[in-house]
């Protein structure tokens, strides 16, 4: 059986602090908030996710600001290609 695993910690506009997890957590994907993540026992644990701009690079290397069309990202590789 695959774990539910998050893949990092970010803000989104009008919803707040939540988890992004991946694709293979099914239903739960793509955003969380904190107290749903701990309660589906994703790993890691909440408090040890990284950042966004730790997981995808920082804010000046990283050209693409999170969007609310980006709640609907199934690939945990970054943005779609332009």
């Amino acid at each position: 059986m695959n774990r539910r695993r998050g893949l990092y910690r970010c803000s989104i506009p009008g919803w707040g602090e939540c988890a992004r997890t991946h694709a293979s957590a099914g239903d739960a994907s793509p955003f969380l908030d904190q107290e749903t993540y701990e309660a589906l026992s994703f790993e890691p644990p909440y408090s040890a996710l990284p950042t966004r701009e730790q997981y995808l690079g920082s804010e000046e290397t990283f050209r693409f600001p999170i969007r609310a069309c980006d709640l609907i990202w199934m690939d945990s590789a970054g943005p779609p290609h332009l």
